[in-house]
């Protein structure tokens, strides 16, 4: 009679949750803050658990160490038995009269849980009427409450001075005892010791009991009955790791209190089942370095050969069989920095091989909220990978910056990976150095070495967006800073602590620096404004033979010329030496591909925005770029122009408009900001004038058509950032009818009744004030949105400081504010946008991907 009462309970506690059934949270072991505190023993019943929803942990983690009160082991109960993991209908039982120290405390959390446990009979209390919900519960304790529930009990093998010897004895027949230390049965038990027998519990077949033939097993165990509880371990992760996917096994059945299952599918199916968690398998050795297959052979397979038919390369399986043949002293498998992770997958081996990169962030996109707070776009960031694949956004990644430098991994094998294949691990070491001589193999220069410590390429530094081509004379006695992995493998480096300045020559002579020795004293006017002198040499080996010959010369020591120079040291003296020169190119007059526009069909140029072509080189005029300005006047005396110095404007936004000016050159310092020198190189003449100006016109966002009236009609728009609506001329409609909604359209001659009789489309002008772009590729970097269309014709746009983006979702008509930085999230979708009285973008209207 009592097992029947179980049974009964158990259908309608099933009854009360089969709607979440279906359903996992979406939680595991390591959204836990103190994951790398759990015993790696118990870390699979942590993960499978917490992703079933029966363990929950704190606001401060898992806490695997605290001890588990008998409050919380009722909840713990509750929940496997149940499959009720919302705790939602915990309140039928808060007012069972089972204990008096439950009764009486009201306001006690774990009640409900406490009366369904004592209703069935899983606990029983101290016998005086107390069940001591405060007290930390025994491992004794807690397997005879699983017993229980597993349906043991019937025959009073717990009752009496036995009873803990038949609870370790049962339970170590059933197999909840593997693994476990049974002299920790008398203690109290730890979290993930609880999780752990817990786990193993609810994996073991239940059983029924008649006097005639005892305890019989049954066909199923609480969790295939309450979760659909299932496990495949033949699946792997996106690297090739083999691991096993714990999930609700939904071609089962249920009926009722006993599961019934219909088709015995035990692969997972991520398109139909319930993911609970996935488990890693453990290596049984992993490598950072290249190792003989003989030694191999040694460490892992006690020095015999072991063939695997499955080698994976970031992402990428190769089923040819691959033997590791442990005679072999001669062949290795590995590189320098690769993960080499060998598995023993039951009897079959795995081989994963994963490379570490480097990485430059260069764009920044936050997550995006709607109006009520959800988030509908997750951080995500651009890395400029080098030659791996160039630049990549949309990488779900947040806490880093601009131009901070990360190491990923990435899982799309030989194919350039896209940004869901990009995974990163980190940000990357640095140790800064002067390096003091350079690590060869075979004759290759595959190192450097500093403070006495030998840092090795890692096999991917030939693709970072750091890469050098190692040389003596480049690096030896140089300082650097050095980006490593996290085994202290070089991946990128780059020079530091030399005193660099960038500026234009404006005078320069050759001066005796010894005997036989001279040096070109120059005067230069800096980009910070400053003139100074100083003293240059003509090499950059550290050595005597860097000083300038007798009537030595030098093409960059002439007036004008714009150079970037650093510091070499001699014999303990400093002197500079020109590390790059801007290169002679005259401004090509007319198309916005060259990033200025004109004023006229004549040579007077309007410098604007975008882009000027050098000799080898392209130039992205921005926010960050610093302009030198030659200044000329008119000196009627001599009937020519002058020079009267130079001007520096950081910024593009903030030069002025200059007539007559040719673009001479640009520099790049080793931060990367960008110098440019406007002046002429032909005629000298370098003239500000007035900048040009944009006649704004009302413009507005169409989202849709409301009312139509005799004469007019209302449509929903955005309106300077606002939702709001507007009355157009029926006369008009031809234009919105040919052209669409979800585009900006200017709107004019608004009448005394109230409606606007004109509306028309942006025009490719001079003076277009709005525009929409689509088809295409969008990124935006320091006040510079660049567009790229499906042809690769590129417009760029000035975007304004304080321009105003938001997205639109134009099936709902929802509008939500988002930022520049929010731009490459949309970026292939169509972009709408608005100017302002100097040609910059106001307003920034960007698709909402779901509409």
């Amino acid at each position: 009679m009592r097992n029947l009462k179980k049974i009964l309970a158990l259908v309608l506690a099933l009854m009360m949750t089969v709607s979440v059934m279906m359903f996992a949270s979406a939680a595991g072991a390591e959204d836990y803050n103190d994951v790398d505190q759990i015993n790696e023993q118990y870390l699979e019943a942590v993960d499978v658990l917490t992703g079933m929803g029966v363990f929950q942990g704190y606001g401060d983690g898992f806490q695997p160490t605290a001890n588990v009160r008998r409050s919380e082991v009722a909840a713990l109960v509750y929940r496997s038995l149940t499959a009720d993991v919302t705790d939602e209908q915990t309140h039928i039982w808060e007012e069972s009269n089972y204990f008096d120290d439950v009764n009486t405390n009201s306001s006690l959390w774990a009640a409900g849980y406490i009366g369904y446990s004592a209703h069935y009979g899983f606990v029983i209390g101290n016998g005086e009427g107390q069940f001591m919900p405060e007290d930390y519960v025994t491992g004794y304790q807690l397997l005879v409450i699983m017993l229980r529930a597993l349906g043991y009990g019937e025959n009073n093998e717990f009752v009496g001075a036995q009873w803990e010897l038949n609870v370790a004895r049962i339970a170590s027949e059933r197999g909840i005892l593997d693994g476990f230390t049974t002299s920790r049965l008398s203690d109290y038990l730890t979290r993930e010791e609880v999780a752990y027998l817990l786990f193993n519990a609810i994996q073991v077949n239940k059983v029924s009991y008649t006097p005639a033939f005892g305890y019989q097993i049954g066909e199923f165990s609480i969790g295939e009955q309450m979760f659909k509880l299932d496990s495949d371990v033949n699946t792997t992760d996106n690297y090739g790791r083999p691991s096993t996917t714990w999930f609700s096994n939904n071609s089962w059945t249920v009926n009722m209190g006993n599961s019934t299952v219909t088709t015995d599918t035990t692969a997972y199916d991520e398109l139909t089942d319930t993911a609970y968690a996935v488990v890693e398998d453990a290596p049984v050795a992993v490598y950072y370095t290249a190792e003989t297959l003989c030694d191999v052979a040694a460490a892992v397979n006690e020095g015999e050969d072991f063939t695997s038919n499955s080698v994976w390369t970031n992402g990428a399986e190769d089923t040819i069989a691959f033997t590791v043949d442990a005679t072999n002293t001669v062949t290795t498998m590995g590189e320098q920095g690769r993960a080499t992770e060998i598995y023993k997958d039951g009897t079959e081996w795995v081989i994963v091989y994963v490379d570490t990169y480097l990485g430059q962030v260069t764009g920044v996109s936050p997550a995006v909220v709607d109006t009520a707070g959800h988030e509908v776009r997750p951080a995500q960031l651009t890395l400029d990978t080098g030659t791996l694949a160039n630049s990549v956004s949309g990488i779900v990644g947040e806490g880093y910056a601009m131009d901070d430098y990360v190491l990923f991994t990435q899982y799309g094998g030989t194919t350039t990976p896209t940004s869901t294949q990009i995974d990163i691990v980190g940000a990357a070491p640095t140790v800064d150095v002067t390096i003091s001589g350079l690590h060869t193999t075979m004759s290759a220069y595959d190192g450097v070495i500093a403070n006495s410590t030998t840092y090795l390429n890692n096999n991917t530094f030939g693709t970072s967006p750091l890469t050098m081509v190692l040389a003596p004379t480049t690096h030896i006695n140089r300082n650097y800073r050095l980006y490593l992995d996290n085994q202290g493998n070089l991946v990128g480096l780059d020079g530091i602590g030399l005193i660099e300045s960038v500026g234009v020559v404006t005078a320069a002579e050759l001066v005796s620096a010894g005997t036989g020795r001279y040096v070109m004293q120059v005067d230069l006017f800096l980009a910070d404004g400053t003139t100074v002198t100083r003293q240059f040499v003509n090499g950059n080996t550290g050595t005597t033979s860097d000083f300038f010959p007798v009537g030595g010369s030098a093409s960059w020591a002439a007036a004008g010329t714009f150079v970037r120079f650093e510091t070499v040291s001699i014999n303990g003296s400093t002197y500079y030496t020109i590390s790059d020169t801007a290169k002679d190119v005259v401004l090509p007059y007319g198309t916005s591909a060259t990033g200025f526009t004109t004023a006229s069909a004549d040579s007077d140029s309007y410098a604007e925005t975008g882009i000027a072509n050098t000799l080898d080189t392209t130039v992205l005029l921005n926010d960050t770029t610093r302009f030198i300005v030659a200044n000329y006047v008119y000196d009627y005396s001599i009937n020519q122009t002058v020079l009267q110095g130079y001007s520096v404007y950081t910024g593009f936004k903030t030069i002025p408009t200059l007539t007559g000016t040719t673009y001479y050159g640009s520099l790049t310092d080793t931060e990367g900001t960008q110098y440019v020198l406007l002046t002429s190189a032909l005629t000298g003449a370098a003239v500000q004038s007035a900048k040009p100006t944009y006649q704004v016109d009302t413009s507005a966002l169409f989202l849709s058509k409301g009312q139509t009236y005799q004469y007019y009609s209302t449509y929903n728009v955005v309106l300077n950032g606002q939702k709001t609506t507007v009355n157009v001329s029926n006369n008009v409609e031809s234009v919105i009818n040919t052209n669409g909604m979800n585009r900006v359209y200017a709107l004019s001659g608004l009448n005394t009744s109230g409606y606007y009789t004109g509306l028309a489309l942006p025009v490719d002008s001079a003076n277009n004030t709005m525009g929409y772009l689509s088809g295409g590729t969008a990124t935006y970097a320091d006040g510079v949105l660049t567009y790229t269309d499906s042809a690769s014709t590129v417009t760029y746009l000035t975007v304004a400081d304080n321009c105003t983006v938001q997205v639109v979702n134009y099936a709902t008509e929802e509008v939500y504010a988002a930022t520049l930085d929010n731009l490459s999230q949309y970026s292939a979708q169509a972009i709408s946008y608005e100017l302002d009285a100097n040609g910059y973008v106001s307003y920034l209207y960007l698709t909402d991907v779901d509409a």
